[in-house]
């Protein structure tokens, strides 16, 4: 009976470690498929670059450069946010501690 017991043991074991050298497997596969992507992209964005103007490539960068800066003053501004949050949070925490010191 506890051959049966290590047995089920076993293969439920198995199976376990099949299905997780299959994720593993799988999250290798897609992460190469990501870095193939990402070369191909490149080289797309290398040919269409040489392909350009210098005016059309200045214009270019001069567009990327705004976009930066709108998502880095859009990043200041969701950190200002969630630090006058946490403020608020921390005032509201100490209010209501200062109401409970007479109990």
């Amino acid at each position: 009976d506890t051959t049966s017991w290590r047995s089920i043991f076993l293969i439920d074991r198995a199976e376990v470690v099949s299905r997780q050298l299959t994720a593993c497997r799988l999250h290798a596969t897609v992460r190469s498929m990501e870095s193939e992507l990402a070369k191909y992209a490149e080289q797309q964005l290398i040919e269409a670059a040489k392909r350009m103007t210098p005016e059309q490539r200045l214009q270019t960068y001069l567009a990327h450069s705004k976009r930066m800066v709108e998502l880095q003053r859009a990043g200041k501004r969701m950190r200002a946010a969630e630090a006058a949050h946490d403020k608020a949070l921390t005032e509201d925490t100490q209010k209501k501690d200062d109401n409970n010191d007479g109990c």
